[in-house]
């Protein structure tokens, strides 16, 4: 393909994403982020240490669920260039530019205008806010787009050592999440339609499976265990019944690649379809109704359930486009292109613990290709302008810079939240405990600070917990040991937000709420201090200190600095 798509591309990448090369380790982060630096002692054991990410301290050859090969890539660039937010964000660029690149590539191939489908998928909010995580989605699609790309030119040149190097970066895709493994099928399904009977070009797909079948000897080797299997686990203990699920994905597509409904009228059919528009309407109608069912007892602000309407349309759409390029182009593209959608959406939705974002991440670049080539068929019939595109483009770049900002600034106020509790624990007697995980974690434990491990927690008459409502796994601290509380309110985010339970947003899973964003009024962030000591009716004195007195609300709120 020409290089300039893939240029200006990368150029505007790095233009979306610096700005939030500062952002505060956020969510899963500092998971991954202990695990390489684990490895940087002990290269050869890499899953052999302890973390408490779950209320307890647990080995992590127990509970985790993903090969290593992002940890080793940590590992290696945190040795070279350190391990600030501002080093690690600059690694997850590099990986960025890689899938746009790489969707460019095969969006040349699949349509006339790859530039627009790139920028599509660089302005989708699951784009955005993934690529400014250091999670193992990015570069787990990265490399999977890659090998796509690769795959689709090596058929259609018959050049082996394109397919080899497929192979490879399909390799590296499953050694970042099992989910790479995907490629097998789809790129075996697009080669058969286009060569017509098996050959040699079938052995490439051999790479990554047999680099999971080391993968899997190593962990048993290592650990007595399969990795895979902690995520077979995982994947069976379900949140949520499967009607909800479905329903959810179909929301979190349409929000996550906003193009769906940005470009909407632009992909119309040339001429009114009815039948059409029942199908939307009754899939969107359908779906809809089942999430409003099902969080009835959730009572979400009346702007929350609004926004329900428009996401599931734009996942109903998802599902019409699909339908539409099998049924009226039938290429080889077209089949790789549906089954590339469909098998994401299947995992996300049926497969996956919980629907969430970041495992949408994979059918961004599909969905953009589909889009493009839907407008492409439409302007030949239409002869429409493709220079009113802008419109659309501009809502695509303004939601997904916004969705964006708010988890920046979210992740932020964690960070700055987690600095003062540190910050004034210096002042008080007992020894600071926390509870809650992702960033905040990360930060209290640089401070000095240790979690709570409900197996193992002793304390002293004085001590205290430190507890964050919106976060995970942070449980209720017995009565018999609570001598006061105290609660912040945090102005994190306003106006919009990607994580909050009780307007419905979840981005990272959907047990928080069924909208991977919402706009509206968002409450604050609330933080529980527990002051622990015998119960006020037994004998004993009560813990010294004065700084925070039972029941009060001993430190005002602030936003994000």
């Amino acid at each position: 393909m020409r290089l300039r798509p893939l240029t200006i591309i990368c150029a505007l990448s790095v233009v979306s994403l610096a700005p939030f090369c500062g952002k505060a380790f956020h969510v899963d982060d500092p998971f991954y982020i202990r695990v390489a630096q684990h490895i940087t002692h002990d290269p050869f054991d890499y899953y052999d240490l302890k973390i408490n990410w779950y209320g307890r301290s647990m080995n992590v050859y127990d509970m985790h669920v993903s090969p290593p090969l992002v940890p080793y890539l940590l590992a290696a660039w945190g040795t070279l260039f350190g391990w600030s937010e501002m080093s690690l964000h600059l690694a997850y660029l590099i990986m960025a530019c890689l899938l746009m690149a790489s969707t460019c590539a095969v969006a040349s191939r699949f349509c006339e205008h790859p530039l627009l489908a790139g920028v599509i998928t660089l302005w989708s909010p699951v784009v955005m806010v993934t690529s400014t995580n250091i999670m193992l989605d990015l570069p787990m699609t990265a490399f999977f787009v890659a090998a796509i790309a690769l795959w689709c030119e090596g058929v259609e040149s018959k050049r082996g050592s394109l397919l080899v190097l497929a192979g490879v970066a399909a390799g590296a895709s499953a050694m970042c999440k099992y989910f790479g493994l995907a490629f097998v099928p789809l790129a075996f399904a697009f080669a058969l339609a286009r060569r017509k009977s098996v050959g040699t070009w079938i052995l490439p797909l051999a790479i990554p499976l047999a680099l999971f079948g080391l993968e899997q000897a190593s962990n048993y080797a290592l650990y007595g265990r399969s990795i895979f299997a902690n995520a077979i686990d995982i994947a069976t203990d379900k949140q949520s019944g499967m009607a909800i699920r479905i329903s959810s994905a179909l929301s979190f597509s349409g929000g996550c690649v906003i193009g769906l409904l940005a470009f909407s009228y632009f992909m119309r059919p040339a001429r009114f379809l009815f039948r059409t528009l029942l199908v939307l309407l009754g899939i969107t109608a359908s779906a809809t109704g089942i999430i409003v069912y099902a969080v009835r007892d959730e009572a979400l602000p009346a702007a929350s359930l609004a926004q329900i309407v428009p996401f599931v349309c734009g996942g109903s759409i998802l599902l019409l486009l699909v339908l539409d390029e099998l049924y009226s182009v039938r290429t080889p593209a077209s089949l790789l292109l549906a089954f590339w959608v469909l098998g994401t959406f299947v995992f996300a939705s049926v497969l996956n613990w919980s629907v969430t974002a970041r495992t949408l991440l994979p059918m961004a670049p599909a969905i953009a290709i589909l889009i493009v080539r839907r407008i492409e068929r439409v302007q030949r019939a239409t002869q429409s302008d493709p220079r009113s595109y802008w419109v659309p483009v501009a809502v695509c770049l303004a939601i997904s810079m916004a969705v964006g900002w708010a988890d920046y600034v979210w992740a932020g106020s964690i960070r700055s939240t987690a600095a003062a509790y540190a910050k004034e624990a210096k002042l008080r007697p007992g020894t600071p405990y926390f509870q809650g995980h992702w960033g905040w974690q990360y930060y209290l434990e640089e401070a000095g600070w240790n979690g709570v491990d409900r197996n193992s927690f002793s304390y002293q008459s004085g001590d205290y917990v430190v507890m964050p409502q919106n976060n995970a796994n942070v449980d209720p601290i017995p009565a018999q040991s609570v001598y006061g509380t105290a609660k912040t309110e945090v102005v994190a985010t306003r106006g919009l937000t990607v994580n909050c339970r009780p307007v419905g947003a979840g981005f990272y899973s959907d047990i928080y709420g069924p909208l991977p964003y919402v706009f509206g009024n968002v409450p604050p962030d609330t933080y529980y201090v527990v002051l622990l000591g015998p119960p006020k009716n037994a004998a004993g004195s009560p813990p010294d200190n004065p700084a925070l007195e039972p029941g009060t609300v001993n430190r005002s709120g602030s936003g994000y600095k």
